[in-house]
């Protein structure tokens, strides 16, 4: 299978890469190295320094021709996020709308996001928190991630991209 692996320079994407070329897979990567590792990837991986908000994504998916997306790409500083909400919007909501563009018009089959957990429900009503817990994000982070997981859900409506949300 042919897996694009987006942030796989990042300490949790490149250990998702390892286990998938472990597997046997086809893994490529995209990252543009902000607060990714050039030496977390793997040298059996191909790696793209792109951005996932530059145009330039769509010619990865020319080239890769990925059945699979990982998707762990984003400004993941919550502290920051709350600084600069316009920076962490427009990577984590821009960035994942144009890797969804090139998901679509590349037939990809499915998508998996990784989302958050703890900046999605904010301060705990109840411990430990299941996904029942109310959601109410307090961090441009928080919203930002919750906001990409609704627009999972409108693109599988409108395009039937399959997801499944981590």
């Amino acid at each position: 299978m042919r897996i694009l692996v987006t942030g796989g320079a990042g300490f949790i994407a490149s250990h998702v890469s390892d286990r998938l070329l472990a597997l046997g897979q086809r893994v490529a990567i995209v990252d543009n190295l902000s607060t990714g590792k050039r030496e977390n990837l793997p040298a059996e991986a191909v790696f793209y320094e792109v951005d996932i908000r530059d145009k330039a994504l769509d010619k990865v998916f020319e080239e890769e021709k990925p059945q699979v997306v990982i998707h762990h790409a984003a400004h993941a500083n919550v502290t920051e996020s709350v600084r600069n909400p316009g920076y962490d919007a427009s990577v984590n909501i821009g960035g994942s709308i144009n890797l969804f563009e090139s998901c679509v018009k590349h037939d990809v089959e499915k998508i998996v996001f990784a989302s958050t957990g703890g900046a999605l429900y904010g301060e705990a009503c109840y411990l430990p928190a299941d996904e029942s817990h109310p959601i109410d994000p307090v961090s441009p982070y928080g919203v930002s991630k919750y906001a990409v997981e609704h627009y999972l859900y409108a693109y599988r409506e409108n395009h039937g991209m399959e997801y499944v949300v981590l």
